[in-house]
């Protein structure tokens, strides 16, 4: 093998230990969130696009923001976390966080989303991880004769056609998987050709994709339910 490119690397990646310790070139599609000193990487900017995203769902009238984040153990799961917490902080919200298995399957999804949308305690935002999911928290939002974005925003941490043909289209945060494989492409290559260890990763910044699930005045926020 004469390098390995390692995609979403999990905290202390024992996969990326192995290669490290077997002296294997390697370079990671995110950061190891244990090896901030590791260079051969390419992440994204999460602290600036999910603050952004929270800013956005404030101006528009959101009071209670829950955030459903994955199970799995990485960057980007982290990083969304740490960055609502922070931002909840420092507008004097109280944070609301729960998991959302990326691998439940539609009805186990759904059956998350029934309860919180029908509590009295429902949030008036919700920023899910995936975008399926975001989708399938719209279709529960609409059997429940929620209407969004007026009595729900919804957003989600990936974009795909889930979100873009959503009723109605979903906010979403494009991840840039493309740019990401080719700048670790260019990375691997320039580290077999013998290049010095960069002094720091190489930063992409995701783009917030505004759709209709978010765009909401505060005056059109009607009272809840």
């Amino acid at each position: 093998m004469d390098g390995c490119i390692i995609a979403h690397p999990y905290g202390s990646d024992e996969v990326l230990t192995e290669l490290l310790h077997r002296g294997i070139p390697v370079v990671t599609i995110e950061e190891d969130p244990e090896r901030p000193e590791f260079t051969w990487a390419v992440r994204l900017d999460y602290t600036t696009a999910v603050s952004a995203l929270l800013d956005h769902l404030r101006d528009q009238g959101a009071r209670d923001v829950v955030l459903l984040t994955g199970t799995e153990d990485n960057a980007w799961n982290r990083r969304t976390r740490e960055t609502y917490l922070a931002w909840s902080q420092r507008n004097g919200r109280a944070a609301r966080t729960d998991l959302l298995s990326e691998g439940l399957n539609t009805d186990d999804a759904a059956a998350v989303f029934r309860p919180l949308l029908a509590s009295s305690e429902r949030p008036d935002a919700v920023v899910v991880a995936t975008s399926d999911f975001a989708a399938i928290a719209a279709e529960v939002a609409a059997a429940q004769k929620l209407r969004v974005p007026h009595d729900l925003m919804i957003a989600s941490l990936t974009d795909s056609e889930h979100s873009r043909v959503s009723a109605p289209p979903i906010t979403a945060m494009d991840l840039k998987h493309e740019g990401l494989a080719k700048r670790a492409v260019e990375l691997m290559l320039a580290r077999l050709a013998g290049a010095e260890t960069p002094a720091e990763a190489a930063v992409l910044s995701p783009t917030l994709r505004l759709r209709q699930s978010t765009q909401r005045r505060p005056r059109d926020a009607r009272p809840r339910r």
